[in-house]
This record gives C-alpha cells, structure tokens and sequence, in this order.
C-alpha cells in the first residue's frame, strides 16, 4: 500500500497541511492502528465506507471504537466508629494507671533534675577536684532513688487484676516529688 501525504513520518496528514486524495479516507494511517470508520460522500451522493485497515469498498464495516476511563475499584466498606467493642474493666484501669504512671514519673524526673541543679549552684564555691566528688555522688544518690521508686511502678502490660491495678493508681497518687 503506498502511502500519500502527510509528513515523513508515516502518521498521517497533520491538521492543517495539505495531504492529498489518501488523506480523507484515512488510508495514509498506519495499518496498525485502529480507527474509527470514515464515510465519505462522493458527486454521486452514495456513500462510501472506508475503515482504516483499507479493506476498501463497503464490504465489512467496523463498529466505533469507544474509550472509557477505567473504573474505580470500590474500597472495602471500612467499620464504623461505633462498631468498636467495650472497654472492659481491666482495659479502663490499666489506661488509668497508665496516665497516671506517665505523668508521676514525668514528675519525679523534673524534681530530679532540680535537686541537682540546686545541689550544683550550692557547690560551685568549692575547689573544682572536691566540687565535682560531690556532685558525682549527689548525682548517683538521685539517681539511684528515682530508679528505686520507678522499680516500684511496672507498666500495665500483661497486667489483668483489676484490684492489683487499683492499688497501683493508689500508690502512685501518695507518692510526693
């Protein structure tokens, strides 16, 4: 099949450059490609049907090609808020004990941090070598009280006595920073 107008290519006519007699019919298109159908009107006012793989005459005509956006696939219906199962007893506390243990510790580590930093402005008269034997052992001291009541309170996890969790809170509540 020859191939008439168009650019060099071989795509076709480009819109608005001459193309010949093979341009209207579409014959200059590659014959890969599908395209729709072309009718054309001749002086006669018969009309012709000329596809794009130029099987010529009006032997077989071809349906339209239509493109369609491909769809979306729907998302599994997510659960509701509400669908959510009770808190049980044991849930509650140990989410109880768990705030209050996190706000206690925070606590004692902010009044851990002072009593150094008031231990530090007390010594800082001193030699240096004694000054910072002092403040090494007041450090340690601390240190070793806050892990002493931190040991104290385990975290809630695997807990699943419910007055065990209680008695914790309890405790938690007495101790002063």
């Amino acid at each position: 099949m020859a191939r008439r107008g168009g650019f060099a290519g071989g795509f076709g006519p480009r819109p608005g450059v001459g193309g010949g007699p093979g341009a209207a019919t579409g014959q200059g298109q590659q014959s890969g490609q599908q395209q729709a159908p072309v009718t054309v009107t001749t002086q006669g006012g018969h009309g012709a049907s000329a596809s794009s793989a130029g099987t010529g005459g009006g032997q077989q005509q071809r349906q339209p090609i239509i493109v369609q956006a491909p769809k979306k696939k729907k998302a599994a219906p997510k659960k509701k808020a509400g669908a959510k199962k009770a808190q049980t007893g044991v849930t509650s506390a140990r989410k109880k004990y768990t705030a209050k243990r996190k706000s206690k510790l925070a606590e004692l580590r902010s009044s851990k941090a002072k009593r150094i930093r008031e231990f530090n402005t007390k010594t800082k008269k001193l030699p240096a070598a004694e000054r910072k034997k002092r403040r090494a052992d007041f450090k340690r001291k601390v240190n070793a009280q806050y892990k002493n009541i931190v040991s104290k309170f385990p975290t809630a996890r695997g807990m699943t006595n419910v007055q065990q969790l209680q008695r914790l809170i309890k405790q938690a509540e007495s101790i002063r920073a």
